[in-house]
């Protein structure tokens, strides 16, 4: 019976267990993921502490994970929400894509040329 909220996708990323205030690591192989878990496959994965922080270089994604089950190679994970970026205040981002227009219309100008 499916338990899962959202369904996951398969996947072969690579993926760093951190733990201990980040002065221990382990590796592994992430076999599935969605937004809020993943099935995570390693050797001893009946030692991985119950919280500890996962990244996968790949994606550029670091998340903190709680395992929801183990078993003798393979733990199941709740992962903490995604972040979104915080939005660019609008002041901010004209003032940026003026000067871009600037520096584009000088790289255009007829006088370089």
């Amino acid at each position: 019976m499916e338990r899962r909220s959202e369904p996951r996708f398969r996947c072969l990323l690579g993926a760093e267990l951190n733990f201990g205030r980040r002065k221990r690591k382990m590796e592994g192989v992430v076999k599935n993921i969605a937004s809020g878990g993943a099935l995570l496959v390693f050797e001893q994965a009946s030692v991985t502490p119950r919280e500890f922080t996962l990244r996968i270089p790949s994606r550029d994604q670091t998340r903190e994970a709680h395992v929801v089950w183990r078993g003798a190679d393979r733990v199941g994970l709740a992962l903490t929400p995604l972040e979104a970026p915080a939005p660019e205040d609008p002041a901010e981002k004209i003032r940026r894509l003026e000067a871009e227009n600037r520096s584009l219309r000088q790289r255009l100008s007829p006088d370089r040329w």
